[in-house]
């Protein structure tokens, strides 16, 4: 009898991860969801990921190597080999929470309307984790930010249905930005809601690509919002009009850690973990010390004051300038 589908495929894309891929693979085989098929892809690394991924045992996991071509490559040819019934990503350096599988699954399942789903998440910054973001975002508020060519929230927190991850797949001419591409694709042709539970661990590395080359990174960035704009039939944006509207592109060293903190300490506020909050604002203390940037002590103000978080919320403003950060 042939075996039936798992509920979800998880797919990871990896290169040169050696130091961080069985953590990351380790909390997928910990998720309280057992159904699930774990595909991963070395992407020609030239360290010792894909020996430590050759290692892994559990039947669950499927391995698979090619020559570097890049993540979007690595995952489309991913998706081109997962059987789920719905598909969701983990990068390499990453780690789930246990009910992470679990709480997106079922949210799809409720949810026939809903074609894409994703989650709060929590930073994994000097190995601890950290600031949760509990964004709750519904329908018409992820529809608003995909107008505006933004993310609902961090993309690689996402879960989609296999039919419109086949579809659109990740595009190859974008070494950043693909899921900020792929995400305003789906979501021009189905729903999105973004749940608050902090379900991804997004570990920060300032020496990374998208931290240490802001010229590039805003280059791919334009370059995935204009296509954006084409298919909808709109005007290509140049650069110094996309600066205009985004100038920390260019010049936050740190790429909006201090955003993260706000959003976090807002949200903890509103879901009434002031605790949580206050442990957000101690972190946020270290990174003013570490950065001088003021903008550190707005965590304080909101753990210290939550009602100017209720003033704000019943004007109606909303954070949701971090997810475009990192």
């Amino acid at each position: 009898m042939k075996p039936a589908a798992p509920k979800v495929s998880v797919l990871i894309s990896a290169y040169n991860a050696e130091d961080y891929i069985e953590g990351a693979v380790n909390s997928v085989l910990a998720q309280s969801l057992e159904n699930f098929e774990l595909l991963v892809m070395d992407d020609g690394s030239r360290d010792g990921t894909y020996d430590r991924l050759q290692a892994i045992t559990d039947s669950r996991v499927a391995v698979f190597r090619q020559e570097n071509a890049g993540k979007s490559a690595a995952l489309n040819a991913l998706i081109d080999k997962a059987t789920g019934l719905y598909l969701t990503i983990l990068d390499a350096d990453d780690a789930c929470d246990r009910d992470r599988l679990k709480v997106l699954a079922a949210l799809l399942d409720d949810n026939p309307h809903l074609g894409l789903v994703q989650s709060g998440y929590a930073l994994i910054l000097d190995q601890d984790i950290c600031a949760p973001r509990r964004t709750r975002y519904d329908e018409m508020h992820c529809k608003s930010r995909i107008d505006s060519f933004q993310m609902p929230a961090l993309d690689p927190t996402m879960m989609v249905r296999m039919e419109l991850a086949k579809r659109f797949k990740f595009d190859e001419e974008l070494r950043i930005g693909q899921g900020l591409d792929f995400i305003l694709k789906v979501g021009e042709v189905s729903e999105i809601r973004v749940s608050p539970e902090p379900l991804y661990h997004y570990r920060v590395h300032f020496n990374s690509i998208t931290k240490t080359r802001a010229a590039e990174k805003a280059q791919y960035l334009l370059k995935t919002i204009n296509k954006a704009r084409v298919r909808r039939g709109q005007a290509a944006l140049s650069m110094p009009d996309y600066l205009r509207s985004n100038p920390y592109q260019a010049r936050d060293r740190l790429n909006n850690l201090s955003g993260h903190f706000v959003d976090s300490a807002y949200w903890s506020v509103v879901e009434g973990r002031r605790s949580e909050s206050g442990k957000t604002a101690l972190i946020a203390l270290k990174w003013l010390f570490r950065s001088g940037d003021i903008k550190f002590l707005k965590p304080l103000v909101y753990a210290l004051f939550p009602l100017a978080v209720t003033a704000r919320l019943r004007q109606g403003v909303l954070p949701g300038r971090s997810d475009r950060a990192f």
